[in-house]
This record gives C-alpha cells, sequence and structure tokens, in this order.
C-alpha cells in the first residue's frame, strides 16, 4: 500500500514539473524580430503624445507579436538616443539636417527618413483671431515687441525650435515668451479672461487636431468662437486657418512634415512599422484624426444617368 502511494506521488511531482517546464518555455519563448514581430523601442517629438499612441495601438493589434514602447522627449533628446541605440525609431517634425546626417555616417550608421504626414506651426488666442497674423508680425511678436505674451507648450519641441531656428534666426525669445510643460496649465492660459496681457499660445497643429476630442473642440472652439489665428504669408496675402485642407494645399504659411526616422538597413520590426504608418492604414488613421497624410486616397465616383 505504501509502495503504490509512492508511484502516485511520484507521477504527481512529475506532472508538475512538466507544467512548470511547460510554462517557462513559454514564456521564455523567442519571439523573432520581423516587420511584424519582436520588441522596439520608439521615441517621438512630445508634442505627438495624441497622434503616435492611436498608430502604434492599431499595429499592435494586428500584429500581436509585436511589442512597442514608446516615449515622449524634446526633439534633440531623441536624435541623440537614436544615435546612441536607445531606441531604433523616432518621429520628428523634420528630416535630419546634413551635420547631423554626417555624424550618423561617422559612425557607420544608415538612416532612412520618410514622411509619415503634414502637420504646421498653430496659434490660439484671442488676438488676432479675426484679423490674422502675418509671418512678420508673428517675429515681431516672438522678439517681445508687443504687449501679448506668448506661451509655448513643451520644452525643446519642434515646434519652440522651429520659431527659434527659423523663425528667430537663432536670435532669443522676447521676455514676452515662457513656455509650460502641464497641458492643462497651458489650456488656462489661452482661456482664461482675467489676464492683464492676452495671451497667444504656440503648438504643434497635431495637439489640437483632433475635432472629436472634447478638450480639443474647447481650446479651438471657446464659446461659439474660434480660438485659432489665420496666418498669412505676408501683409498683401489672404490669411488661412491651419486645418487639414490647407496644410495639405501649404495655403497655410507654417507647415511641417513629420517624419518617421530609423536607424538600420535590417528587415525588422521597426520597417515594419515605418512602412505600416506610411502605408495605407496608417495613413488613413492620420487623415481621421485630423492630419494631412502624406499619401491619400484616390477617390473615384461614377454618374450613371437614369
Amino acid at each position: 500500500m505504501l509502495r503504490h502511494r509512492n508511484v502516485i506521488l511520484l507521477f504527481f511531482i512529475l506532472v508538475t514539473v512538466l507544467i512548470l517546464s511547460c510554462e517557462q518555455s513559454n514564456t521564455t519563448k523567442h519571439i523573432p524580430n520581423t516587420p511584424t514581430s519582436g520588441k522596439i523601442s520608439i521615441l517621438a517629438d512630445n508634442t505627438f503624445q495624441y497622434i503616435l499612441p492611436p498608430q502604434i495601438e492599431l499595429f499592435t493589434s494586428i500584429y500581436r507579436n509585436a511589442e512597442v514602447t514608446y516615449q515622449f522627449k524634446g526633439e534633440q533628446e531623441c536624435i541623440h538616443d537614436l544615435l546612441n541605440d536607445s531606441c531604433k525609431v523616432i518621429f520628428i517634425s523634420r528630416k535630419l539636417s546634413d551635420k547631423e546626417l554626417q555624424v550618423f555616417k561617422n559612425n557607420n550608421l544608415i538612416i532612412h527618413q520618410t514622411p509619415v504626414a503634414q502637420s504646421a506651426i498653430a496659434l490660439l488666442g484671442k488676438p488676432f483671431n479675426n484679423t490674422g497674423v502675418s509671418i512678420d508680425t508673428l517675429i515681431s511678436l516672438l522678439s517681445g515687441r508687443s504687449k501679448y505674451n506668448i506661451v509655448f507648450l513643451k520644452k525643446t519641441n519642434g515646434t519652440v525650435l522651429y520659431c527659434k531656428d527659423s523663425l528667430m534666426k537663432k536670435q532669443p525669445f522676447g521676455k514676452n515668451c515662457f513656455i509650460t510643460e502641464d497641458t492643462s496649465e497651458f489650456r488656462k492660459y489661452i482661456l482664461d479672461t482675467t489676464h492683464l496681457s492676452p495671451m497667444i499660445g504656440i503648438v504643434d497643429y497635431s495637439i489640437i487636431c483632433d475635432d472629436d476630442d472634447p478638450w480639443t473642440r474647447q481650446l479651438k472652439y471657446f464659446h461659439n468662437d474660434t480660438l485659432i489665428i489665420p496666418v498669412r504669408k505676408d501683409t498683401k496675402s489672404p490669411a488661412f486657418y491651419p486645418d487639414q485642407t490647407n496644410i495639405a494645399t501649404k495655403d497655410y504659411p507654417i507647415v511641417r512634415t513629420i517624419y518617421c526616422i530609423r536607424r538600420g538597413d535590417n528587415f525588422s520590426l521597426g520597417t515594419g512599422i515605418e512602412v505600416f504608418i506610411a502605408g495605407e492604414k496608417g495613413q488613413i488613421l492620420f487623415k481621421k484624426m485630423g492630419l494631412a497624410p502624406i499619401i491619400d486616397r484616390e477617390r473615384k465616383i461614377e454618374l450613371k444617368p437614369y
């Protein structure tokens, strides 16, 4: 009788060991790095916090063996981490400069730069929301030669750097310009009417592109009036609002292109994400969110006589 009990006990021990070993093998199973599977780390400009997650969620919902983590940092931090191999793919609102590309080349790194969407620099506030503002006037505002305060959302992002490098030609901002890191605080600055000096907020259009979002609608259409400031190239040109159409046609004068920048020439998960977001599904999703896609699907309408 004792012998039978020992046999039964040994049997249960063997079964338990087999089950545990199977579970361990499943959890440690190696998933190959292919365009639709594996693990990858992505960085993006910190103003893309609303437009990148839906793309990654859609990609991982289709390709279940793909594990994608992402963070949002300043533009230069993204480029620095890509160079140091802290990530494989970054999303920023410009191509790398010749000087930056040379650094990658000196490190024997191959770089792919693919445009995936068009965005813009957007101005928000009560000043000029009926008359519009020219590029020269905007430069004057940034220089501090006005009574208006300028607030940026997030530091070291593409919007701030574009205004400083391209508009201000690397000249310092005026004392009327400042930055807030908090989205709610930014919104309060724009909507609050108690400020002694009127506020003008400057953000990437991707922050306010989705009209289905209640926060966006309140910020853009406060009290049934728009807070978006139209912009004109010069005082003689018409002013245009930043919207999907005006950005796509470049009638709006401060358009920027979002790039997917990938290191390496391997057939990897980074390649799959790049192709996906630049492809049909990714472009349709960008369009649905309110951005201007790089490639818009052709719509054919057939008219038949009665």
